[in-house]
């Protein structure tokens, strides 16, 4: 569950990089991005833990309930050669 967090934490910090990047070469609205650095950094690290948890709990709950009720996943994964 523990490796499940970092992924996802790692995956939304990435798409927070990427969004960041891209909007230091075509900015929205303009704004001191050096004064702003620490805000967002701050920011996109809380939202990272928020949707790690979220997705870890819905994956964890949701999700694979479902494929095991409806879909007998777990027999058919463990079936699989290896």
């Amino acid at each position: 569950m523990v490796v499940q967090w970092w992924f996802s934490a790692a995956l939304v910090l990435g798409v927070g990089a990427l969004t960041h990047i891209a909007e230091n070469r075509v900015p929205l609205e303009q704004v001191n991005r050096k004064r702003d650095f620490i805000f967002d950094i701050v920011f996109i690290s809380i939202s990272a833990l928020l949707v790690a948890g979220m997705t870890v709990f819905l994956l964890d709950e949701f999700v694979i309930n479902w494929l095991n009720t409806n879909l007998q996943f777990d027999e058919k994964v463990l079936s699989l050669p290896l």
